[in-house]
């Protein structure tokens, strides 16, 4: 019973990191200049802006102007190296 309650702390541990990682600006991600412009320009100002509109899906990314396949890589990159996305 130990354990499943250390579990569940964690658990709400991660789930408020994750909370706080997607409420950051996006320059949290420390993109080039160009990809993080052409998001920024689209709107997409929060880290979690970007990361709703990834599980939308790839396509949902390249409708940015200025954001190409390999500023997708890129983004998905920065995404899962702070555990935001599956790597």
């Amino acid at each position: 019973e130990h354990m499943e309650e250390e579990q569940q702390r964690a658990e709400q541990a991660e789930h408020k990191q994750r909370e706080v990682l997607l409420k950051q600006q996006i320059e949290a991600l420390e993109l080039s200049e160009r990809v993080q412009k052409a998001l920024t320009d689209a709107g997409l100002v929060r880290v979690g802006d970007v990361v709703d509109r990834l599980k939308a899906g790839d396509r949902e990314l390249l409708a940015v102007e200025g954001v190409g396949p390999k500023a997708v890589e890129e983004i998905k990159e920065r995404l899962e190296a702070i555990g935001l996305i599956p790597a």
